[in-house]
Order: structure tokens, then C-alpha cells, then sequence
């Protein structure tokens, strides 16, 4: 429905206000995961890293993303 259209979009929008807020590397490595659809090991190999670097930054992403993601929307 329209409706719900409109409220993935404005969900989409807080997510990319949250990303925006996050440092570079955070925001890269989310962006190719969870809105371009990469594969933790397509991530390594583009970003010239080893999977478990990959993991660990995704996981402190996550974390800052979440932080930014809370104080914009102020939930606690």
C-alpha cells in the first residue's frame, strides 16, 4: 500500500540521516552491506582487508550506527 511505501521511505531516510553521521569508514562498510547487498568477503576483497577485519568493523559500525540511530530519533 501506499502508506507502507511511505514508511519504508521515511525509515530509509533516518537510516541514510544516521549514516551521514557516522565516520567515513563506518558509513562505507554498512553502505556495502546492508544497502548495496555485498558479501563480507566481496567487502574484504574491494576493501583490501581479511574477513575478520571485515567482521570487526561491520560489528563496531553496527554500534556507532546504533548510537547515531537512538540520539536522532531520541529513543534511549
Amino acid at each position: 500500500s501506499k502508506a507502507e511505501f511511505l514508511e519504508d521511505l521515511s525509515i530509509r531516510n533516518e537510516v541514510l540521516a544516521a549514516l551521514a553521521k557516522l565516520p567515513e569508514t563506518a558509513a562505507r562498510i554498512l553502505r556495502l552491506q546492508f544497502i548495496e547487498g555485498k558479501t563480507q568477503d566481496e567487502i574484504a576483497l574491494s576493501e583490501n582487508l581479511s574477513i575478520p577485519a571485515v567482521k570487526t568493523r561491520v560489528h563496531r559500525a553496527k554500534k556507532l550506527f546504533k548510537q547515531a540511530y537512538d540520539t536522532q530519533n531520541n529513543h534511549d
